[in-house]
């Protein structure tokens, strides 16, 4: 079945989204309808509704008399990010090992040799890119979609953020060599409990790793 085209607001808030990940709308700085409609040859209607948007992802806020802004991150903000990924995604992993298909099993394994070559080729930006995937093919292959939603929503989206924040200080997170090639032994070769107490530890480490980075 091929998929539904694309909306006007679906472009434009794709569009932004993107704009607010890879940094091209920094933290803090002002979405002004007009401006936006503008730059994107669109009318102030889906660029409102795309800000909506951004907003429930949690990527944007709005205050009084200021309009909306790009979400600038606290330490908080970052520590309830990974206290809730960490739970979700330990939920993932035990999912995971009962649920995915060979292929899929197969696929997080490439995943997985695919951050190792970036980091020991030194292409930081690229094992961030495989890192992020590789999580998001975890919580695919449980095939349970609202918790899916929920990973992407409320943290994967947010670690992206925090990556690039965090890479701004010239000290970000970045994933440590090895350790993906051994949560990928655990995920396909593990018990869901070994799987679980992997994952949250992985997810731990990120957190004080970052929290060291952006002190």
């Amino acid at each position: 079945m091929n998929e539904a085209p694309l909306t006007k607001s679906d472009q434009v808030y794709q569009t932004l989204r993107g704009w607010v990940l890879s940094g091209e709308l920094a933290p803090g700085q002002r979405l002004v309808q007009r401006v936006l409609a503008e730059r994107l040859g669109v009318s102030s209607i889906p660029v409102l509704e795309a800000i909506r948007r951004l907003e429930h992802d949690g990527l944007v806020v709005s205050h009084a008399n200021f309009g909306a802004a790009v979400r600038v991150w606290s330490a908080e903000d970052i520590e309830g990010a990974y206290l809730a990924r960490e739970a979700l995604e330990g939920i993932a992993a035990r999912l995971f090992v009962q649920r995915a298909t060979p292929a899929e099993r197969a696929v997080l394994r490439a995943l997985a040799d695919e951050v190792e070559a970036a980091l020991a080729a030194g292409e930081t930006a690229a094992s961030r890119d495989a890192d992020m995937r590789f999580h998001r093919h975890l919580v695919a292959g449980t095939h349970a979609d609202t918790l899916a939603r929920l990973v992407e929503n409320s943290c994967l989206v947010t670690l992206t953020i925090l990556y690039r924040a965090a890479s701004e200080t010239g000290r970000g997170r970045s994933p440590l060599p090895g350790e993906h090639e051994v949560l990928a032994d655990t995920l396909l070769n593990g018990t869901a409990d070994e799987a679980e107490q992997a994952l949250r530890g992985h997810i731990r480490r990120g957190l004080t790793n970052l929290m060291g980075a952006v002190a």
